[in-house]
This record gives C-alpha cells, sequence and structure tokens, in this order.
C-alpha cells in the first residue's frame, strides 16, 4: 500500500516533537525548510529557521517553536503535493519577540 504526502504529513504532525515518530514518517534525508528567508533579524528570534535536513532537524525545530510559541489552535486546511497550507493562533513565550513576517506561503498564524 502506498502511502500519500497527505498521510505522511498528517503522520508527522501528530507528534512532531517525537524523534521515534518523525523518523518512522520520513527518511534519513528528508529536508525540513522553515520560513526560508535571508533574514538574520529573524533568525536570532527563529534560530530554527531556513533549510534543515535530517529528522532531528525536524523535532528541533517544533521543540523552538514550543519554546517560543503556545499554540492556542493549528489546522491543516490542505495539502499540496509536499507542503501544508494552515492556519494557527499562537502567542509569544517570549516578550517583544515576535518580528514582523512577509510570507507568500500559503500558511497564516495570527499572533496575540
Amino acid at each position: 500500500m502506498t502511502t500519500s504526502p497527505a498521510q505522511v504529513l498528517q503522520a508527522l504532525l501528530a507528534n512532531p516533537r517525537d524523534l521515534a515518530n518523525v523518523k518512522s514518517a520520513t527518511t534519513p534525508d528528508v529536508t525540513y525548510v522553515s520560513l526560508n528567508e535571508d533574514n538574520p533579524e529573524l533568525k536570532r528570534y527563529l534560530p530554527w529557521t531556513g533549510t534543515n535536513q535530517g529528522p532531528e532537524a525536524i523535532v528541533r525545530a517544533f521543540e523552538g517553536i514550543g519554546r517560543a510559541w503556545e499554540t492556542k489552535a493549528f489546522e491543516v486546511r490542505e495539502v499540496i503535493e509536499q507542503a501544508t497550507g494552515s492556519r494557527c493562533s499562537a502567542r509569544s513565550r517570549i516578550a517583544g519577540a515576535s518580528p514582523a513576517r512577509k510570507s507568500r506561503r500559503p500558511s497564516r498564524c495570527s499572533r496575540s
């Protein structure tokens, strides 16, 4: 039985901080891209941004997101090939550490 990209993403997002889960949904050479912008100020606040390799990078990214943001809601709206369009609501755990972000990606996250 073939696993679709949507099924892989759903499995991954079910528990992205658990390395065993991430390894079961990916390959060792997986590439994870998060806000891939050349923005040193953004990288200072969100060090997981950019292009990263391996399942461990995915876990580190979601651990960092969890330290920086309290997720109030998250809903995957669509899966297009190997990307997601999502909507989330989050609150900064670090006062004053929410630099403005301009994105042309389908994902949107409101901040409070």
